[in-house]
């Protein structure tokens, strides 16, 4: 995927409950998993899949019931993610993005220190 289109919150949490699924997941297992925590009916979960697909996030196979496969693991999608953020708001930099997240106060100097343990061991 070259160029990640944005999803909302609610597409967001349909890729989790596919991603969290050990294999595919058909629509009627989706939308039992999304009942558990919304209110959304039978076409608001169809509405989103078929977006899914339409921005590239997501194919379907026909097998007697079509099957939702993820395009891109969650992790290859967290990458993405982060690479966009730092090209788009931090001119490509890490070290501008780390420096920025230090100076509000939301990462500690032990969280700074693991992830440069992290990075010195090639995780």
């Amino acid at each position: 995927m070259h160029h990640m289109q944005p999803i909302s919150e609610a597409e967001l949490e349909i890729m989790h409950i596919i991603w969290d699924g050990e294999e595919p997941l058909n629509s009627i297992e989706i939308r039992k998993r999304v009942e558990a925590s919304r209110a959304w009916n039978k076409s608001t979960t169809f509405t989103l899949l078929n977006r899914l697909i339409d921005k590239g996030y997501l194919r379907k196979e026909n097998r007697g019931l079509y099957y939702f496969v993820p395009v891109l693991s969650r992790e290859e999608y967290e990458s993405a993610l982060a690479k966009s953020l730092l090209i788009a708001h931090y001119q490509g930099s890490a070290g501008k993005f780390i420096s920025a997240l230090f100076r509000s106060h939301d990462v500690s100097i032990e969280e700074l220190d693991e992830l440069i343990a992290s990075l010195k061991r090639g995780e």
